[in-house]
């Protein structure tokens, strides 16, 4: 008598190896998943943070004093972190009309980290370029957003001629084993202020 098909035994035996081979084939799958996911998402935040440096940049190291006597950048202070960078500068970076070099016009920007008054519904910190009255900075003309889905950025005058900026990003993401985890990028870089922005 000749057997023709698989016993049960072998055919119980089949189910569970492809059974043990599937499930690791599901839990790589999972890994590279979450792994591309978290890895997207640090690259969107490095992005995000390098998107915001390369637009501050230009406006800062257009600073010049308006004045005999005066600094170019008001805020902050030598040594001093804040949220906010006061400074003055011939461009206008708002409106964006041309500047002319004979009769320059000096307005006062303030880029500020933080809840517009304007933008209150959606409660997100942006940095914000703010054109400001030279006579009291807390009166706001007109105003530009420059980032946003930052966590906090900072101005720190390292020296007379260099300011500091520091972006931080931060999203959750989902780890390999279905837990969020908080995920930072930090960013810094040095602005320095051209040699005729701070006169003796």
């Amino acid at each position: 008598m000749t057997r023709r098909g698989l016993s049960l035994v072998e055919l119980l035996i089949s189910l569970t190896v492809l059974l043990v081979l599937g499930t690791a084939m599901v839990q790589i799958y999972q890994v590279a998943q979450t792994a591309f996911q978290t890895g997207g998402g640090r690259i969107a935040m490095q992005q995000r943070a390098r998107e915001t440096l390369r637009r501050v940049v230009p406006y800062l190291s257009s600073a010049v004093p308006a004045s005999e006597g005066a600094q170019a950048v008001a805020v902050p202070e030598l040594d001093n972190t804040e949220s906010f960078v006061l400074f003055t500068s011939p461009m206008d970076w708002i409106d964006g009309t041309a500047m002319d070099p004979r009769t320059p016009t000096f307005r006062t920007y303030k880029i500020w980290f933080r809840v517009d008054d304007q933008d209150l519904t959606s409660g997100e910190k942006k940095l914000w370029l703010y054109r400001v009255s030279t006579t009291d900075p807390n009166v706001i003309e007109a105003r530009r957003a420059l980032g946003k889905k930052l966590e906090n950025v900072t101005f720190k005058r390292v020296t007379e001629n260099c300011v500091q900026i520091e972006v931080t990003a931060k999203e959750s993401v989902r780890a390999a084993n279905f837990q969020t985890r908080d995920v930072t990028v930090i960013l810094k870089t040095g602005v320095q202020i051209p040699y005729y922005a701070l006169r003796p």
